[in-house]
């Protein structure tokens, strides 16, 4: 499919996927911290969630405009995400190594910032290296990689005639990839971090959105709000059941197809719970939830491993989550000062001149 002559309008934002990804990026501020929990893995479900919602998101806003597939285009895109978290992930790297004992002055240590550095972390089989120093960080290694693909994928995805077929032989390979690994046929990798395996999830968030284009447009003009209201309570209810009553029983690849539909019917924006999530609390969050990603871990291990506070729990949540919040919010704000300086200085350079 070629695109380069068509003139394609800016996508309208999604809000209500942007409402769900803060909530899964609480979901694993939860897991780590001390907050309730739910009785089932809610960080490996959370990350699978933001797998399938990063791959939707990249596709829904790239499909109709079109990539270029080629090295040059991943690198861009690989280097525009950089410039804009790497900082972060370096900051958090030191301040892990600071407040930690386990990181003395030794080549091991060393061994392993490098690797942190370069966010090659998660092509590791150990636990050791993937989860060392800001343990978050695989998550970022790990979605450069889908980054990396991306416009790969998103050619893939436009030349594909058959989508809902499509989707569920990329599933098929997503199962059988983890049964290699159960079954000691793939060794050496670990199905939480690996690049490959989470690429494929990403890669079925894409695919679903050609599936979501069609139904959007069966149903835009349509009243239904109420059966799209139980739809969504259903879908919601349902995934939260199952994952609670198969915890520890199904392997991940089939939570991740019930996410799947979560996602699916969560993006089409149409009920209660989609609206809800479009609300502007969950998008003025959504600005910082990266930053508050990345920071949480190593502010919830300064509060309990340097500072120590001996406090009720829900003041240590609340002082926690604080913590975060202010940091994050203050990482932004400087973050986009800066850029928007360099921005400016930009387009001073390359304005013309005024003068005859």
């Amino acid at each position: 499919m070629d695109n380069s002559n068509k003139s394609v309008s800016k996508p309208i934002p999604i809000d209500s996927l942007t409402g769900l990804k803060v909530i899964a990026v609480f979901a694993v501020y939860c897991w780590h911290g001390s907050c309730p929990k739910l009785p089932m893995d809610m960080g490996a479900r959370a990350c699978e969630t933001l797998f399938l919602i990063s791959g939707f998101l990249v596709g829904y806003n790239y499909l109709d405009s079109g990539m270029p597939a080629n090295l040059k285009q991943s690198f861009k895109y690989v280097f525009g995400k950089l410039k804009k978290y790497w900082p972060l992930h370096i900051i958090t790297l030191f301040w892990a190594g600071l407040i930690s004992d386990k990181y003395g002055l030794n080549p091991d240590t060393f061994t392993k910032a490098i690797i942190n550095c370069f966010l090659f972390q998660s092509w590791s089989s150990s636990s050791d290296i993937f989860f060392s120093f800001n343990g978050v960080s695989w998550f970022f290694s790990s979605l450069l990689f889908c980054y990396f693909l991306s416009p790969f994928l998103i050619k893939i995805t436009q030349r594909i005639k058959w989508h809902i077929p499509a989707f569920f032989i990329a599933f098929s390979a997503r199962h059988l990839f983890e049964y290699a690994i159960d079954k000691s046929i793939v060794t050496n990798v670990s199905v939480h971090v690996f690049p490959p395996i989470r690429c494929l999830e990403f890669f079925l968030g894409m695919l679903l959105v050609p599936i979501f284009n069609k139904i959007s447009e069966i149903i835009k003009n349509r009243d239904c709000f109420f059966s799209l209201s139980l739809l969504e309570i259903f879908v919601v209810v349902y995934s939260v059941y199952i994952k609670i009553i198969f915890n520890g029983h199904w392997m991940r690849s089939q939570f991740v197809l019930i996410s799947s539909f979560l996602v699916f019917v969560v993006a089409l924006n149409k009920g209660i719970i989609s609206k809800t999530l479009s609300l502007k609390p969950f998008l003025l969050f959504s600005k910082i939830q990266f930053e508050f990603y990345m920071l949480h871990q190593v502010v919830i291990k300064t509060i309990f491993s340097v500072l120590q506070f001996k406090v009720g729990q829900f003041a240590l949540n609340s002082i926690t989550i604080t913590a975060i919040i202010i940091l994050s919010i203050t990482y932004h704000y400087m973050l986009n000062k800066v850029l928007n300086r360099k921005k400016q200085k930009d387009l001073l350079i390359s304005s013309p001149s005024d003068k005859p």
